[in-house]
């Protein structure tokens, strides 16, 4: 096995264990925006409003997240891509 497969391998690893950060990324943030809105909710009497709003937010956040560590993942690939591309006009 090549150098660039075994990195590949690692990174194909990496991607999937991503799949579990990102689960994580939109459960923990939903889990306490609902519960922190419905505080806001009780406390000012805006009853869906807060709930809402704490969900969007979170929602936002989540996917700002989520893109963050797309392009950083797909950075990775594209110099692996970069190098076996160059490795292979050596040869």
């Amino acid at each position: 096995m090549s150098d660039i497969s075994s990195k590949k391998e690692i990174l194909l690893q990496k991607t999937f264990m991503l799949m579990f950060r990102i689960l994580l990324i939109f459960g923990i943030p939903v889990v306490v925006a609902y519960f922190s809105g419905k505080a806001i909710d009780l406390r000012y009497n805006i009853r869906p409003y807060g709930t809402l709003a704490c969900l969007f937010v979170s929602f936002v956040f989540s996917w700002v997240w989520v893109i963050r560590l797309y392009t950083k993942l797909n950075k990775e690939f594209a110099a692996l891509e970069r190098e076996e591309s160059e490795k292979g006009e050596n040869k």
